[in-house]
């Protein structure tokens, strides 16, 4: 901006361009302190979650986003949703119902075939004699097995509730299915992102490195008296343009990566690969 206002003074650029040169910084710095304010918030927010003390005052230790790589693009998308099948708790809590409501219905089913069975025991001391005098007083011991049938409404009430029983293991089934197509889509969707990212990130470097030299061509060039220093102005805008979006590219990436991990079963607390 300083350089540009030294063009319009000594008559080689205008006036306008010098101020147009003057607004820039000044959106740069409010996005600076802006992002200082998030970045503060942020540290109160994970204070609160981690139950600190309200007084301490989270700082980031590096002074740029350290690389995370929990995956490297190659892997088998089938692979990996065949993982997280696996090791999801929710699959395991529908197994466990499928396989209770299995055997509800296996049990229904041989009801009718299989008999109740009862056992009773009884002892006590009988006597008696006449009148009301109770004479000859012995001991007795009575052990009753019994063996019976249910039929409810001639087995039509046995017919229902297997029934029931059935529909309710055909629910549970759909449900586990269900969750099983959610889990395949969340792990193809992650895996997909993750691969993007990496590519982005990429691309994203080259595109830094090609405004990092223009912007230092333009700026040779402009204190050889060949070009305008908007023309740095320019090339500047376009540098902290491709450095925003690699930066951006970065913390997706890594955030993806989290997100892939957990969507296969595993938790934050253990260490990454």
């Amino acid at each position: 901006a300083t350089l540009t206002a030294n063009y319009a003074e000594a008559g080689e650029g205008l006036q306008s361009d010098a101020q147009m040169a003057a607004v820039q910084p000044l959106i740069w710095q409010q996005r600076r302190v802006a992002t200082q304010e998030q970045a503060e918030s942020a540290a109160a927010e994970l204070v609160r979650l981690l139950h600190l003390d309200p007084a301490v005052v989270l700082r980031p230790i590096e002074s740029d986003i350290p690389p995370l790589r929990i995956f490297s693009g190659d892997e088998k998308v089938e692979e990996l949703i065949a993982r997280a099948l696996t090791n999801r708790p929710e699959t395991e809590q529908y197994d466990a119902l499928v396989a209770a409501a299995e055997t509800n219905l296996s049990a229904e089913r041989s009801k009718l075939f299989v008999p109740e069975v009862s056992l009773d025991y009884s002892s006590g001391q009988f006597g008696g004699g006449p009148g009301s005098a109770i004479e000859n007083t012995k001991d007795r011991s009575d052990l009753t097995l019994s063996l019976y049938w249910q039929f409810d409404s001639f087995g039509l009430g046995h017919r229902a509730r297997t029934n029931q029983e059935r529909a309710q293991l055909q629910r549970i089934g759909l449900e586990r299915d269900k969750l099983h197509d959610t889990i395949a889509a969340e792990v193809r969707e992650d895996y997909a992102r993750v691969r993007s990212l990496g590519q982005q990130i990429e691309l994203a470097g080259r595109a830094v490195e090609r405004a990092r030299a223009a912007y230092t061509q333009t700026r040779a060039r402009i204190y050889d008296r060949q070009g305008l220093p908007l023309e740095a102005l320019q090339a500047m805008q376009t540098l902290a343009s491709a450095e925003a979006g690699e930066l951006q590219a970065r913390v997706s990436y890594a955030l993806a990566q989290v997100r892939l991990h957990t969507a296969l079963g595993n938790p934050l607390s253990s260490e990454f690969p």
